[in-house]
């Protein structure tokens, strides 16, 4: 049996939220991607992106907008 592999846009939605975003954790490391990619390891690919937390919004300023 033969694995099938998605097409470049699959991937690249699929890549793009393993290594996370503004809002979700990451659960791959650049270089587990790139190892799948066929390329080489990357300095500091080893670690996972960890989301940034939004700015706090004060309870006030959500009634003005």
């Amino acid at each position: 049996m033969r694995l099938m592999r998605g097409d470049a846009t699959a991937r690249a939605n699929y890549y793009k939220a393993a290594l996370g975003g503004t809002q979700n954790p990451a659960w791959m490391r650049a270089n587990e991607v790139r190892a799948r990619e066929n390329l080489p390891p990357i300095d500091d690919g080893d670690s996972l992106a960890k989301p940034e937390p939004a700015p706090a919004v004060d309870a006030g300023e959500r009634a003005k907008a």
